[in-house]
């Protein structure tokens, strides 16, 4: 129902769609906050955006610019019709990149796990 965050859905405007405070919120890109300080590294990223994981992990997101300076995700997956492949477009982009999965209620987990020092 309406007012209920299960209620809420997530949508990229198109550019020439008109910002109105009413109905959108501006938003930050991950990248965006860390190009502000090029060192700094993000311990946990919690996600939940109710359906924009394809946005976010998918296929030209840019996050493989990002995803780098991540430590561990905590995202709850929202696979429905209308939201995509959220599992699959999240489980490609941390595959391959030293990330141990793991599963809590509604939550998948993702650490990075630590390289060997030589």
């Amino acid at each position: 129902g309406a007012g209920f965050e299960w209620g809420r859905h997530v949508e990229e405007c198109a550019p020439e769609d008109e910002f109105s405070a009413n109905d959108s919120i501006r938003a930050v890109t991950i990248e965006n906050l860390l190009a502000e300080d090029p060192d700094q590294r993000i311990g946990l990223l919690k996600v939940d955006i109710e359906g924009a994981e394809t946005s976010l992990f998918g296929e030209h997101s840019g996050c493989e610019n990002w995803l780098q300076k991540v430590d561990q995700i905590a995202i709850e997956l929202h696979d429905t019709r209308t939201s995509g492949e959220a599992s699959r477009c999240f489980l490609a982009a941390v595959s391959g990149g030293g990330w141990e999965l793991s599963q809590s209620g509604e939550l998948t987990l993702a650490r990075r796990v630590p390289r060997p020092r030589n």
